[in-house]
Parts: structure tokens; C-alpha cells; sequence
């Protein structure tokens, strides 16, 4: 009956806990027999039809990203969660790392090959801070980087030749982008105006007859 449907699953919570159930009836001259069997499981959880899981040290802020594994092309996840901690996780659901932070990460996490020998490293900023972590969970040379004012867009990554070398442009609260080379280090002949009003959306970049122009 629908009536005694809606109240049965109204207590799904404890039938779920009773891991057996079975009914006996027998009779024996003129005696009718009847034996039920429960067996109660208190500590009875659903099962889960994971391949793997990973419990963190608290719910996550930075949604999970996959990246690659450059050693053997095996997928990885990299995801950061509200106590800060930045996690590196294997395809096996096993911890490679885990690097406490300072802030949390307001960009993407963008895969580099900073020293162009096919090793990638981890590049995305904070509020004002730009990291670029290796594979071992270490910060590389120069980073991160303390930005001079905080950030008002996330790190854009440019390779305009896809020649590997990397120009990293973010935009501050004086204003301006900062336009800084795969070493942290400022590019050379970067000239940028300050504008009228805070800069809220990522540079792009264009190329129109082999000329590059930022947008």
C-alpha cells in the first residue's frame, strides 16, 4: 500500500542496519512454529562503488584538477583544500604530497616545462602571491613570488612562439599587469600604462599578422 510505503521509508536509517533477516515456519501435529532471524549491525555503512578514496583534513576549496604525470603520462589530481593544504594525489588514490599554503589559490593550476627537458612544474597565484611548484611539492627558483600589490585577476600563462618560453601576466590593485618571465624575474620592455579602473578580467593574447597583441 502507498500509505505503508511512505512510512516504511521514512526509516530507511534503521532497516539499513540489520545486515540479515529470515522467517521459518513449520507445524508439528497440531502446533504451528513460526522463528524469525535478525541479525543488527550497528556500524553498518553503505557500500561504496569507489575505485579508491582519499579522506582530506577538511572539505575541499579548490575543486580537483587533473594533471599529468610527466614520468610515465599517468594522470594525477592536485586539489586544495580549506585549511590550505595543497594535496597531489596518484591515479591509485595514493598521497604524493601535501604543501601548506599561506592563501588560498584564486587561478587555475597550469602545468609548465620551466627548464624544457619534459619535467613539469605547477604554476597558479594567490592574492599576493604567484608559486610555482615542482613535482617533489617544492617551490622552483624565484618562487613564489611576493606580488607588489594584491591581485584583482588570476595568472595568465602566454607561450607565444609554444617554444616554451613563458610569460606570466597578472593584474594588480594599482591598476596595472605585471608581465614576469618563467624565473619570477620582470620582462625586459614591459611598459604598462596605468589604467583608469582595477582590471578584472585575464589578458589574452592574439596573434594577427605575426604581430602579438594583448587584449
Amino acid at each position: 500500500l502507498p500509505e505503508f510505503a511512505s512510512y516504511a521509508s521514512s526509516y530507511l536509517d534503521v532497516y539499513n542496519k540489520f545486515n540479515a533477516c529470515s522467517f521459518q515456519f513449520s507445524n508439528k501435529k497440531n502446533l504451528f512454529y513460526t522463528n524469525i532471524f535478525l541479525q543488527h549491525n550497528p556500524v553498518q555503512k553503505k557500500e561504496s562503488k569507489s575505485l579508491w578514496e582519499f579522506e582530506l583534513d577538511a572539505p575541499v576549496y579548490k575543486a580537483p584538477k587533473v594533471l599529468v604525470n610527466h614520468k610515465d603520462d599517468s594522470k594525477e589530481i592536485i586539489l586544495q583544500n580549506k585549511n590550505k593544504n595543497l594535496y597531489l594525489i596518484s591515479s591509485k588514490g595514493e598521497l604524493l604530497w601535501k604543501v601548506k599554503l599561506d592563501e588560498y589559490i584564486q587561478s587555475d593550476i597550469i602545468q609548465v616545462d620551466r627548464y624544457k627537458n619534459k619535467k613539469l612544474q605547477y604554476v597558479f597565484n594567490t592574492p599576493n602571491k604567484v608559486y610555482m611548484i615542482d613535482r617533489k611539492g617544492e617551490n622552483c627558483d624565484g618562487f613564489p613570488l611576493k606580488l607588489l600589490y594584491p591581485a584583482t585577476s588570476t595568472l595568465t600563462v602566454f607561450d607565444y612562439e609554444k617554444n616554451k618560453d613563458y610569460r606570466f601576466l597578472i593584474a594588480c590593485e594599482n591598476k596595472k599587469i605585471y608581465n614576469y618571465n618563467a624565473d619570477g624575474e620582470p620582462v625586459n620592455g614591459w611598459e604598462f600604462e596605468v589604467m583608469k579602473a582595477p582590471i578584472v578580467a585575464n589578458p589574452q593574447h592574439f596573434l594577427i599578422k605575426d604581430k602579438d597583441y594583448i587584449v
